[in-house]
């Protein structure tokens, strides 16, 4: 599916850029993306651990170790560290908003690492890092109801809308425990992962049909149940004002993978209908696309800090990032959608080809109305995304999902 020169680069870019400090986002130095981020460093080396590449599983171990050493007093794993000659001279846990995912990834990171090395001196190393970080979760629900309420800018997305009680955040949780049960031995973490995963059905699925009393906001859900616009089959996120129904690719892909959609097909037709509405198997990380007139526009217009990014169809407003589309393909043919994958592997193809021709490589997205490369190039996010597509297109996925600790559990209707 993948031209055998795209693969190959798309390994390069990942090992070039594996540093004595760990990861690096990109090893263009631009911005502050050559510095090791919590969230590129572990899905990076997520994909070196699916690949059984050395270095890459090295780097996540760097990565994760060097992370850990600079874990906040509240137990918040760093968004970012800069390091030179080895040791760590700048640590930011976000810009103008902590991040949230950072913590998450790590924790589904440093569980990974550890199965995957089975080096128990690791993992009694780890252990500690890994109770604070679920403590400061548990704080970050601030009501003890379950969720975690993210702030705007709090995620991957850092300068789009989202924030409130995120469907994506709230998966990563769900992963966090589940894999952290497994190696560390502890049942009360399944169990909080089971409880979880049912709320989040509960809530955020169009398909639930809960008891009242599981309803997170039962006046917010019951208006949603009367609204007969057309909307994703998972709600994006949930404020105290109400719900926000856009699509979040991110958040179907996990919601596959970890097994929560009770009918994966749904999620497929979602997708191809959005296919067909966009012109392009090039998804949108979020849509509709956010123009100059629509009331969200006031909370992307200063949600920046270099410069401004998410005009419509650009950045997290419209944009296609491949880190995302490479999850939702393996996800998506772990569910069976075999024709949906082909169709989204052979866009991303097709467009890495074309950004070759023009002597550009692995941009930070494409641009949702002329799918144009845009952002910062060789990237790490979009070399483990390809990567990850083109494991799909294998279909090995259970295997790879056992790789990734993601046992599912069985789905009660």
């Amino acid at each position: 599916m993948f031209k055998p020169e795209i693969i190959q680069e798309a390994l390069f870019i990942l090992e070039s850029a594996v540093t004595d400090g760990g990861i690096v986002a990109s090893a263009i130095d631009r911005d502050n993306y050559c510095r090791v981020w919590a969230r590129d460093a572990i899905m990076a080396g997520i994909t070196g651990i699916l690949l059984k590449n050395p270095k890459l599983v090295s780097g996540l171990e760097t990565s994760v170790l060097n992370l850990a050493e600079n874990q906040g007093a509240a137990g918040q794993i760093p968004s970012n560290i800069k390091l030179e000659n080895g040791k760590t001279t700048e640590i930011s846990y976000g810009g103008l908003a902590g991040r949230v995912d950072a913590t998450t990834w790590w924790v589904i990171g440093a569980a990974i690492l550890c199965n995957n090395t089975q080096n128990e001196a690791l993992s009694l190393q780890l252990k500690p890092h890994v109770e604070k970080a679920f403590a400061i979760m548990e704080a970050w629900e601030f009501n003890a109801r379950g969720l975690m309420y993210v702030p705007l800018g709090g995620n991957w997305a850092d300068e789009y809308v989202v924030h409130g009680y995120t469907l994506y955040d709230q998966l990563l949780r769900l992963w966090a425990w589940r894999a952290a049960s497994q190696v560390w031995h502890m049942p009360e973490w399944a169990t909080r992962a089971d409880r979880l995963g049912e709320s989040i059905r509960t809530n955020y699925s169009s398909g639930a049909h809960p008891e009242h009393s599981s309803i997170y906001h039962p006046r917010a859900w019951h208006s949603l149940q009367t609204d007969n616009t057309a909307l994703p089959p998972w709600k994006c996120q949930l404020n105290p004002n109400g719900y926000d129904g856009r699509w979040d690719m991110a958040a179907h892909a996990f919601v596959l993978l970890l097994g929560l959609e009770k009918n994966p097909q749904r999620i497929g037709q979602f997708v191809s209908d959005l296919a067909d509405e966009t012109g392009s198997w090039l998804l949108p990380a979020f849509y509709p696309v956010i123009q100059k007139n629509d009331p969200d526009w006031a909370l992307l217009a200063n949600n920046y800090s270099y410069q401004f990014k998410n005009e419509p169809y650009h950045f997290h407003n419209g944009g296609c990032w491949f880190i995302f589309m490479g999850w939702l393909s393996f996800a998506m043919a772990s569910n069976g959608l075999k024709s949906e994958t082909n169709q989204i592997c052979e866009s991303m193809n097709t467009a890495l080809v074309a950004e070759q021709a023009l002597d550009l490589h692995f941009h930070e997205y494409w641009s949702g109305d002329l799918h144009q490369p845009g952002g910062t190039p060789k990237l790490c996010f979009t070399a483990a995304g390809t990567l990850l597509a083109h494991l799909a297109t294998g279909y090995q996925v259970d295997y790879l999902s056992k790789l990734c600790l993601n046992e599912r559990p069985a789905i009660h209707s």
